[in-house]
């Protein structure tokens, strides 16, 4: 059941107190909250209604007035607090994600008495809401293949999540085909610069027992991940106490309850998966990559097939100019197009797991189905990689993948760009899109006439559908 150690008495104090922590590195750099708006947060969005609260202020639903997506906000009042630290620093942890499991955040608005976070809705509940009775292997399964794959690709960006629990693991809707979502990144750290984490803001329950030796890695989030994957299958936490002192002395020590009748009864592969990720002395478990791989992950993994549409699609589409791309990029920010098919087959075509799709691993999807581009793959890669890192990130996959030709509409622009009498305001369009040069604005303006800074909407359908090859 563990080894004899005992959990010190600082260690105690640390999770129990609210103002001490523990450090590995000097306190915290400030870093700066790049605000993308000022101003009453009303002229943004239309507050639908109050969601809870939070240590920091309201959590609000709320529905985009421009785009008329809908949204979940944070609000962080500033008489509450004034270290905004972990804030900024929340903030770029995420601005630097971009996974389909991972909670996007999309905007932050500053007022005189608040700071705004702007998010995707995610509202079909917590993981735990949807599974209807412990043992559920294969939804949990499913729920946590997705998990471990967002996991595995913020490791691999020197990103360590520090405070996974149920709660911070939401469904994206109230449907079938929802997908978990990553949310809570106010302890985050960046396994670079490892900063101060105040024990006492987490959720004791699911600290591991490194954290309570005074250290941070990646396999802090494996221990986390196995009693959220416990407590999914088996109904219960790994412990035998309910007391918070004792469960902080299981923890430290290493001593779950593997001999309760719900978890004896799991599936043999489900109980070494979950022994393999619990394990007291973090170089012992698994890695997320190691977890992807186990047999009991990969029960759940649908068989989501390249057709022949999609990779012609994939080798013809381009985008003729940076304006161009510098639209369709604001407009999948802005709109929520259906995803869900491009989830899979993303993930599909993501052998390794770490949230990118390689020229090597592009060349394999083709071949799968018979098709070899190999000697083409450089200018399709070329084509379809906007920020030319070398490899596809979902948002860019799924620029492709959306249907342009029906989605480009003079509604959906105006909507977006707010149009006033079927025209744009070009200050303000250029305004919001971003990585394009003086000159290509000039040739842009000359192209659609621009004429007493207005921006004809039909003009732009046409500009944008004739510089799309589909």
């Amino acid at each position: 059941m563990g080894c004899n150690k005992s959990l010190p008495v600082q260690v105690q104090a640390r999770v129990t107190s609210q103002s001490e922590v523990y450090r590995r590195r000097p306190v915290q750099k400030k870093t700066s909250l790049i605000t993308k708006e000022m101003g009453s947060l009303s002229n943004h969005f239309e507050i639908l209604s109050a969601m809870g609260s939070t240590s920091t202020g309201t959590l609000l639903y709320a529905r985009d007035l421009r785009s008329g997506t809908l949204r979940t906000i944070r609000e962080v009042c500033k008489t509450i607090t004034s270290d905004y630290s972990s804030l900024f620093l929340e903030v770029t942890i995420l601005s630097e994600l971009d996974h389909p499991n991972i909670l996007k955040v999309y905007q932050t608005i500053e007022t005189n008495r608040s700071y705004y976070i702007v998010m995707e809705s995610a509202d079909g509940g917590n993981i735990q809401d949807r599974i209807l009775k412990s043992g559920n292997e294969y939804l949990v399964s499913k729920f946590m293949h997705d998990v471990f794959s967002a996991i595995n690709y913020m490791h691999i960006k020197g990103i360590i999540h520090c405070d996974l629990h149920i709660g911070n693991l939401l469904l994206s809707n109230q449907t079938s085909d929802a997908i978990p979502k990553i949310t809570g990144f106010s302890s985050s750290q960046k396994s670079s610069d490892i900063q101060e984490i105040d024990l006492a803001l987490l959720n004791y329950q699911y600290i591991s027992p490194d954290m309570l030796d005074g250290t941070v890695n990646e396999k802090t989030d494996i221990w986390s991940l196995g009693i959220i994957l416990y407590k999914l299958l088996v109904g219960k936490l790994p412990f035998v106490s309910k007391n918070k002192k004792e469960i902080l002395e299981a923890i430290y020590k290493g001593d779950l309850d593997f001999e309760d009748p719900n978890f004896v009864s799991l599936s043999h592969n489900a109980k070494d998966f979950l022994q393999k990720l619990l394990v007291r002395e973090c170089f012992s478990r698994l890695s997320a990559k190691d977890a992807l791989n186990h047999v009991w992950l990969q029960q759940s993994i649908k068989d989501v097939g390249l057709t022949y549409q999609i990779v012609q699609k994939l080798r013809r589409f381009k985008m003729k100019t940076s304006v161009v791309r510098s639209v369709l990029s604001f407009l999948n920010f802005k709109l929520d197009f259906k995803e869900h098919e491009i989830i899979g087959l993303f993930k599909k075509m993501d052998v390794n797991h770490d949230g990118n799709i390689g020229k090597a691993e592009m060349i394999d999807s083709f071949k799968s189905i018979g098709i070899d581009c190999a000697n083409e793959m450089d200018s399709i890669m070329n084509n379809l990689d906007m920020d030319q890192s070398g490899s596809l990130d979902f948002t860019e996959l799924k620029i492709v993948l959306i249907n342009w030709d029906k989605e480009i509409k003079k509604k959906l622009l105006g909507k977006v760009f707010e149009a006033n009498d079927g025209a744009i305001d070009y200050e303000a369009f250029k305004h919001q899109l971003h990585d394009i040069l003086p000159s290509e604005w000039t040739e842009f303006a000359k192209r659609l006439r621009v004429e007493n800074n207005r921006i004809s909407l039909p003009r732009l359908k046409e500009y944008l559908k004739t510089n799309i090859v589909f």
